[in-house]
């Protein structure tokens, strides 16, 4: 997984742009993957957009937290597409527009700042965003291109939301590995017995390890 993360990182830094999902079960290391793929992204400007439940009923919480840090260029933006993003993000009295034009006045934003530093942006837990936002992630994740731009989702629920972004499903870790996690994280004080066991019960869940 961190290797296919690496090529896409490195699509971006020769201005290609690209888009990956991660899916599978709580605790199975999607998020430790987003962590990773930030630390790697030397030379890159990161943005990071998270998914918390107890606002997935707000629409476009997601769209806005992504937009926030690109708002110093959204005076660059054809007319059309600013009022549209400002009525959409509550930046200008007018009621919310085509919502369409609101999201590619985001990708605009996106690619802009792609031509100073290439752009890694991880949505974490995108499945907790609300409806609109996500509509808004799939909208850019199928228009990206030659902006070099990498978006990289983090979900536990479709990953088909995303249309024709690369799937990556995270599988649970073989007993191998999970016998390799618990040493490096309890080294020798856990007793064989309680070893076998908690890697039985774990099932290859690095985060129940």
């Amino acid at each position: 997984e961190q290797e296919r993360i690496g090529r896409l990182l490195d699509e971006a830094r020769a201005g290609r742009s690209g888009a990956i999902v991660m899916y599978g079960e709580t605790g199975v290391g999607k998020t430790a993957l987003l962590d990773a793929a930030a630390e790697r992204a030397d030379g890159m400007r990161v943005l990071r957009v998270s998914g918390v439940e107890d606002v997935s009923e707000r629409p476009y919480a997601g769209f806005e937290e992504l937009c926030r840090p690109l708002l110093g260029g959204i005076g660059a933006l054809p007319d059309t597409l600013r009022q549209a993003l400002s009525a959409t993000l509550g930046l200008a009295a007018a009621e919310r527009g085509d919502r369409i034009a609101a999201y590619a006045g985001a990708l605009w934003l996106l690619a802009a700042a792609a031509e100073e530093d290439p752009l890694l942006v991880c949505v974490d837990d995108a499945h907790l965003l609300d409806d609109a936002s996500l509509e808004a992630l799939a909208f850019i994740a199928g228009r990206i291109g030659a902006e070099g731009i990498a978006l990289l989702v983090a979900t536990g629920g479709d990953p088909g939301t995303f249309g024709a972004a690369e799937v990556v499903e995270l599988q649970p870790l073989d007993r191998a590995a999970s016998l390799t996690l618990l040493e490096r994280s309890f080294g020798d004080e856990l007793s064989p017995t309680v070893v076998a066991e908690v890697v039985d019960v774990a099932r290859g869940n690095p985060l129940a390890l």
